[in-house]
């Protein structure tokens, strides 16, 4: 468990109470995060949710997942009673709209950079917001960190802050917003075709016309630097996979698993910077295939190859693909 996520059990994490408008909603996630955002202004890296057991969360990271703000709504009346340990502070906090909890405890040099906890509680539960990031050497409202202590405090304050909130809110697109994938697709695909060359800078990601291996086809296309592209398909019917395009030679590999191919009269010289295309076909046992193509100048020595097959036996994949890389393929996704 993170330190985070430890915060939000120590303090019983909740949200409660809410707007007198009529037009109220059960909260979600997204609207947490969106209240959360509005009065801190950061700019998120990744914003992740959660509803278990009638909790609601919003983790927020950002400055590249170096700092985490979390939010979360639990009707627990009795939840906000927790006392401070032997490692934190707490004080009180007055403000029109009730008292509010501070508590923190300070960094551990070189292992933890400590933890603040704000919490605003009521009959029906208790509003939290938990920051952990920059270093808390002292009362957290003399530092200067990645969110003030008045920001957090505004945060479980706001009316509409709580196990119900406005329609606006639940339909706001929040920046950063991931999800893990449950099925897949040419984001999920693309993911994928960033590893073939982990190190290498990726410019863009798009969908490609997956059309000419049949129906329920998918694709997408990878550009990196050096002019490098990789494009993946995933394609339920194997035996649409297995023609070999046109002016290529295919040839099954060692294993009868893979077919691969090349243009007609390449020659594989690794060490020259000539641009060289490959497509590798992975023959699943369910009779689907995926396809992976890379077209551009090799590493210097080094056979792409070798990658393409893990890649391609793995393109077809939604698990293993998390939420974040979904967020880093996002940033760089194109409508072409």
């Amino acid at each position: 468990m993170n330190r985070v996520m430890a915060g939000m059990t120590m303090a019983a994490l909740v949200l409660m109470g809410g707007c007198d408008d009529d037009d109220q909603v059960t909260a979600t996630p997204e609207a947490l995060a969106a209240v959360a955002l509005e009065h801190t202004g950061i700019e998120p890296t990744l914003v992740e949710g959660s509803t278990e057991d009638g909790d609601i969360g919003a983790s927020i990271e950002f400055d590249n997942g170096h700092q985490r703000l979390g939010v979360g709504v639990k009707e627990d009346p009795g939840s906000g009673d927790e006392p401070c340990d032997d490692r934190g502070t707490c004080t009180t906090i007055s403000t029109d709209a009730g008292d509010v909890q501070l508590y923190w405890e300070d960094e551990e040099p070189e292992e933890d950079p400590g933890l603040v906890i704000v919490t605003f509680a009521s009959d029906e539960g208790v509003n939290v917001a938990y920051y952990a990031g920059d270093s808390i050497t002292a009362d957290p409202r003399d530092l200067d960190l990645g969110v003030d202590v008045d920001d957090m405090v505004a945060i479980v304050t706001d009316e509409r802050f709580g196990t119900t909130t406005t329609t606006e809110l639940t339909e706001v697109d929040v920046p950063g917003w991931a999800e893990e994938p449950t099925e897949r697709t040419p984001q999920t695909i693309a993911h994928h075709l960033t590893t073939v060359h982990q190190t290498q800078h990726r410019m863009a990601a798009f969908e490609v016309d997956a059309g000419e291996y049949g129906e329920g086809s998918i694709g997408a296309t990878v550009e990196l630097e050096d002019g490098i592209t990789i494009t993946g398909y995933y394609v339920p019917d194997a035996e649409r996979a297995k023609v070999c395009p046109s002016g290529w030679t295919c040839t099954p590999g060692q294993d009868g698993e893979m077919l691969e191919g090349h243009p007609r009269n390449q020659v594989d010289d690794f060490s020259e910077p000539v641009a060289l295309k490959y497509r590798l076909v992975f023959l699943s046992d369910d009779g689907s295939a995926t396809i992976v193509v890379r077209d551009g100048i090799p590493l210097a020595g080094w056979d792409p190859r070798d990658s393409m097959d893990h890649v391609a036996r793995n393109l077809g994949r939604v698990d293993g693909v998390e939420a974040e890389d979904l967020v880093e393929i996002n940033e760089i996704w194109e409508q072409r």
